[in-house]
C-alpha cells in the first residue's frame, strides 16, 4: 500500500491542502488567506480542511505517512519555526511543528515555500536532469530557491535564495520585510498593481482606469498585464520596468552560482513570454556572455501544483531536502 501525505501550501493570498502519493494529487482544497486572518483561524481552517480530503477519500489518518508543510518566509525546518514572514506576519515566531504535532499527531516536514517549488521543479518538472536550478516565484511577493547537486541548499541562516528582498534601488519604495528598494518592492504582483494605481490617481492611463472601474484598489497584476497587452503606454511601461529589476536580479545570481536553470513560477508567471521575453533580455545585457548561453530560462512546469508537489516533495526525496 503506498503511503498518503498531506500537503499544506501557505501562500500569502491563499492557503492549499492536498492529499496525495508520490505519483498523484488525489484530492485537494484551497481557501483565501492573509494578513487579516487570525493564526489560530488559520489552523482551525487547515485542519477541518485536511480531515474532509481524508474523509472524501475514505482515507483512514493512520495510512497517512505525514504532513509536508511549504511556508512563506526565512524558516528553519529543523526547529519548526518560521523567524520571519512579510505576507503572513501573524505567523512569524511560530513553532509550526509544535502545534501542527499537537493536533494532527502526525510526523511534520516543513520548509520555505520557495525552497519546496524548487524541490518539485527540480525532481518532477522543467529541472529534470539539469545539475542546479533557481527557482524563483513571482506572485504577491518574490521569493527564490536553490538547488546545487541534486539537493536543496539553505544556507547558514536559512535565508538562502531570497531573491525578493535583494536591494536593486536603495532610497526605492518600502518593502513589507522593512528596507527599501527590494525586487519584491519593485517587481512583485503587489509592486505591479501599487505602480498602477498611483498611474490613475495621476490620470496617466485611462485604459487602466476604465480596467478599475474607476477605483485604484480593484487593480491587481492581471489587469496591469492585460493593460500592457493592448498596448496602453503607461501599463506597458509599469510591466517592462518590472521585468528590467527581475531580469537584473536574476543576472546576479547567474552571476554568482551559474546555475543551469531558472525557472520562473507564481501567479505574475502565467504572462509566459509576454514577461520570460524582457527578462531574458535584461538577463543578458547583466551577465557574460558564457553565462547567459548556459543558462535555460523557463516558466515553471508545474504551474500551480508547484507548491503543492514542492509540499509533498518533503517526503519524497529524502536526501534532498536541503544543506
Amino acid at each position: 500500500m503506498k503511503p498518503y501525505i498531506l500537503g499544506w501550501d501557505l501562500g500569502g493570498t491563499k492557503i492549499s491542502v492536498v492529499l496525495a502519493t508520490e505519483r498523484r494529487i488525489w484530492a485537494r482544497r484551497v481557501f483565501a488567506s492573509g494578513r487579516r486572518i487570525s493564526r489560530s483561524s488559520i489552523f482551525d481552517q487547515i485542519e477541518s480542511h485536511s480531515r474532509a480530503l481524508l474523509q472524501g477519500a475514505r482515507v483512514s489518518l493512520s495510512r497517512v505517512r505525514g504532513i509536508g508543510i511549504s511556508c512563506p518566509g526565512t524558516v528553519n525546518p529543523d526547529l519548526g519555526v518560521i523567524y520571519r514572514a512579510p505576507n503572513l506576519p501573524q505567523l512569524a515566531g511560530l513553532n509550526i511543528l509544535r502545534v501542527v504535532q499537537g493536533r494532527m499527531k502526525l510526523d511534520v516536514r516543513m520548509d520555505n515555500d520557495a525552497n519546496c517549488a524548487a524541490l518539485a521543479e527540480f525532481t518532477k518538472g522543467g529541472g529534470r536532469g539539469a545539475r542546479s536550478l533557481f527557482y524563483v516565484t513571482v506572485s504577491t511577493g518574490i521569493g527564490g530557491g536553490l538547488v546545487l547537486d541534486g539537493r536543496v541548499w539553505r544556507g547558514a541562516s536559512f535565508g538562502a535564495g531570497e531573491i525578493g528582498h535583494v536591494v536593486l534601488s536603495p532610497g526605492g519604495p518600502k518593502c513589507l520585510c522593512g528596507k527599501r528598494g527590494c525586487l519584491e518592492a519593485l517587481a512583485s504582483g503587489t509592486a505591479l498593481a501599487t505602480e498602477a494605481r498611483a498611474a490613475v490617481r495621476a490620470r496617466a492611463s485611462r485604459v487602466l482606469r476604465k480596467l478599475c472601474g474607476g477605483e485604484p484598489r480593484r487593480l491587481n497584476a492581471i489587469l496591469v498585464e492585460r493593460a500592457a497587452r493592448g498596448g496602453d503606454p503607461t501599463a506597458l511601461k509599469i510591466w517592462l520596468q518590472a521585468a528590467e529589476w527581475l531580469g537584473l536580479a536574476l543576472a546576479q545570481v547567474v552571476q554568482v552560482v551559474n546555475p543551469s536553470v531558472i525557472a520562473l513560477g507564481g501567479g505574475v508567471s502565467k504572462a509566459g513570454e509576454f514577461l520570460l521575453g524582457p527578462v531574458r533580455r535584461a538577463l543578458r545585457r547583466a551577465t557574460w556572455p558564457e553565462s547567459y548561453r548556459s543558462v535555460r530560462v523557463i516558466r515553471s512546469s508545474l504551474g500551480e501544483q508547484v507548491g503543492d508537489w514542492g509540499a509533498v516533495s518533503l517526503w519524497f526525496n529524502r536526501g534532498k531536502e536541503g544543506v
